[in-house]
């Protein structure tokens, strides 16, 4: 085997083993990624109107929501504008909460979470 062969085998290598390798974390060691997965199965579970399951998990998620413990259901929500994956570990994401209260009627919110990865937490933070 040539040394030109030697070196397009080693920078086909090198290709692969990047492409396998995890994401890494932001300098900061928050995974924006992973918070927003945490937020999903939160924000699902409410819908779903199932929060219990939250901690049966392991490891469990704490949710805090004040619309949530006044009783109101989730029917939808759309990530806002400043859903992006690249948040830092104090800023919130934006969501758009479509709820109904316990006379049937839909109301319609802005809401910021921020989320926690250790421990696991979802917590409400509008300004």
């Amino acid at each position: 085997m040539s040394t030109r062969d030697l070196w397009a085998l080693a920078v086909v290598a090198l290709v692969i083993v990047a492409g396998c390798t995890r994401r890494l974390p932001s300098p900061e060691g928050y995974d924006s990624l992973e918070a927003r997965d945490v937020l999903v199965t939160a924000l699902d579970a409410w819908k779903r109107r199932d929060l219990k399951s939250l901690v049966s998990r392991a490891p469990p998620i704490r949710f805090v929501d004040d619309d949530e413990r006044a009783g109101l259901q989730l029917a939808d929500y759309a990530f806002g504008d400043k859903a992006a994956t690249d948040l830092g570990r104090f800023e919130g994401f934006d969501v758009n909460l479509t709820l109904k209260n316990r006379q049937g009627e839909t109301i319609t919110r802005a809401a910021s979470y921020q989320v926690s990865l250790d421990p696991l937490a979802v917590l409400r933070s509008d300004p």
